[in-house]
């Protein structure tokens, strides 16, 4: 499951989609102990009950994402990652497991070379060609080195580096072709050219503001690198893209922050990646929309503090901004802070509930023409639905009220005087939460 797979007044004929990075972070009862019954298997010498146990923990039956069977004194099994199965074995001497990645129509130098180099990167998986030439991940562990802890990390490298790299091989190499073994449903036709018409817009917009002859723009380095990250946090999180644009996103994220190259040239880095997005071909594009069923999840989960420390240090940026009449940049820092939040963590759910919400809010164009038809903002206007933004507040509210009796959102201190003003005040809620 997606962050957030719920739907909100959702018509009858809207789609079924999910929003956010897949976490794997908001574990049931159930499947906690079942980790701790893992653990104490292994402790006892006991490796299958252990490895049976450590399934359960990773099976989401909302999702079928994990199956298993056995076979007299083996455990043989299956999850699913993407556009990715995986499949292995487990036994008194320890697990094995593979994914095929891509099939290939002749094997080339360049390939080679690309595997031997990504191995490098790899901790417990490696690259090889299985019986039918095609490129596969490989995991293998006696079973001294298959406690639980060290085998999730394995099998979730082989499972998300493995749905990863297809799409990127396959773009690269004209000899590679996919090799789909997961649980993938291709979206409607008219939610893809939703999802592409946003997409060119929101960069054209975002583009185009980056390059304004504005004296602000000009003067403070800071709001055009604001205006250009929102714009990249959100269409990863509102599209949830696979392959290329997934890569070019994550590949932004980590090049920005990692602080190479300086001032300038990392905004440069930000407009070239995103005019690269903006020319690829709209059959490419719909090519990496599609749904799956997951198992890993790549975002980590986070406490409401670190969340709250993220927003009293990054808000202050738009003060100036908004007592200056500068809307527009002043809504860019708060939604770089949302989308940032949700790019690298998973919330606790209540507050990734208040999250998605946020979007809901600001991006309530875009969720009306896929279908989700609850009007909280119209641009146009202006005109922010206070009633509706604060019924569905208190439904979150309602929702975790026994599992979080503490979650209160302040919705008394919302400001629906802009647009600017009522999300500043949003993210003040966000982090006065108490869970």
């Amino acid at each position: 499951m997606s962050l957030l797979r719920r739907l909100f007044s959702r018509a009858d004929d809207a789609p079924e989609l999910s929003f956010g990075r897949y976490t794997d972070a908001y574990k049931s009862p159930e499947q906690q102990a079942a980790w701790e019954r893992a653990q104490a298997a292994y402790r006892d010498g006991d490796v299958l009950r252990s490895y049976r146990h450590f399934f359960e923990y990773l099976r989401d039956p909302t999702a079928d994402n994990v199956q298993v069977e056995w076979q007299d004194d083996r455990l043989d099994f299956e999850c699913y990652q993407g556009s990715k199965r995986i499949v292995g074995t487990a036994t008194a001497a320890g697990v094995s497991a593979y994914a095929v990645v891509i099939a290939l129509e002749k094997l080339t130098t360049d390939i080679l070379q690309e595997l031997l180099e990504r191995n490098y990167a790899l901790e417990h998986t490696r690259y090889g060609l299985d019986e039918a030439g095609r490129v596969t991940l490989y995991f293998d562990s006696y079973e001294t080195d298959s406690a639980p802890h060290k085998l999730y990390r394995a099998l979730r490298e082989l499972a998300i580096t493995a749905d990863k790299l297809d799409d990127l091989l396959v773009a690269r190499f004209e000899s590679a072709s996919p090799a789909f073994s997961g649980r993938i449903r291709r979206l409607p036709e008219p939610v893809r050219e939703t999802q592409y018409a946003y997409v060119q817009s929101q960069i054209a917009e975002a583009l185009a503001l980056a390059q304004s002859d504005s004296g602000t723009l000009r003067q403070y380095a800071g709001p055009t690198a604001y205006l250009l990250l929102h714009t990249v946090y959100k269409l990863d999180y509102l599209i949830t893209p696979e392959g290329f644009m997934l890569d070019a996103l994550e590949r932004i994220n980590r090049t920005y922050f990692s602080g190479e190259p300086d001032g300038d040239g990392r905004t440069r880095l930000l407009v070239r990646e995103l005019r690269a997005l903006q020319s690829r071909p709209r059959a490419a594009f719909y090519e990496e929309l599609y749904a799956t069923t997951s198992t890993f999840g790549i975002t980590k989960a986070t406490s409401q503090s670190r969340l709250r420390d993220l927003i009293e240090g990054q808000l202050p940026d738009a003060d100036w901004y908004l007592a200056n009449g500068h809307h527009r940049t002043a809504v860019a820092i708060t939604g770089y802070i949302v989308g940032y939040a949700l790019f690298n963590f998973a919330p606790p759910r209540p507050v990734a509930e208040l999250l998605h919400l946020y979007f809901e809010i600001t991006e309530n164009a875009y969720f009306y023409a896929l279908g989700y038809h609850r009007r909280y903002y119209e641009a146009a206007s202006g005109k922010l639905y206070k009633r509706r933004i604060r019924d569905r507040i208190l439904q979150i509210r309602q929702q975790y009220r026994e599992l979080h009796p503490t979650f209160r959102p302040e919705i008394d201190g919302l400001n629906y005087s802009s647009l600017a003003h009522f999300v500043y005040s949003y993210l003040v809620m966000v982090s006065h939460v108490v869970l």
